[in-house]
């Protein structure tokens, strides 16, 4: 059977202080590399601690005075429906830590905020493993 590809990769949110790293298929190894790379160990150590690592996909968000990041990672994500409903599932999650970061919260007068994030990085994402 062949591996599935793994995908590692950061999307600045622009108009949000935040980057969010993308990992899909990436190893436990590769990932802490990765997030060691770009925010430091002390976010590695963060997330290791405050996630739930044996889940199949997670969503983190990490603030501080200086440095806000969010990761969304998928251990064994496939190119078919379930693999596509659980990445909406963990970009809901991102969204809606990140936008409480910046202090909102969903109802009916931010709701377009929520919509907006979630779709911008679902067409960021599809950009890079479609």
């Amino acid at each position: 059977m062949k591996k599935a590809k793994s995908f590692n990769f950061i999307i600045p949110l622009v108009v949000y202080p935040f980057d969010c790293m993308v990992s899909l298929n990436e190893n436990w190894d590769k990932f802490g590399v990765s997030v060691t790379k770009k925010w430091g160990a002390e976010i590695l150590d963060d997330f290791t601690k405050s996630s739930h690592a044996t889940s199949e996909g997670l969503s983190y968000v990490y603030t501080s005075d200086s440095m806000l990041c969010c990761m969304i990672k998928i251990h064994n994500f496939k190119k078919d429906a379930q693999g596509y409903s659980d990445l909406q599932h963990e970009i809901f999650h991102a969204t809606e830590f990140i936008l409480r970061k910046c202090g909102m919260e969903l109802n009916s007068n931010s709701h377009e905020a929520y919509a907006y994030l979630c779709g911008y990085l679902t067409k960021e994402i599809y950009k890079k493993i479609l």
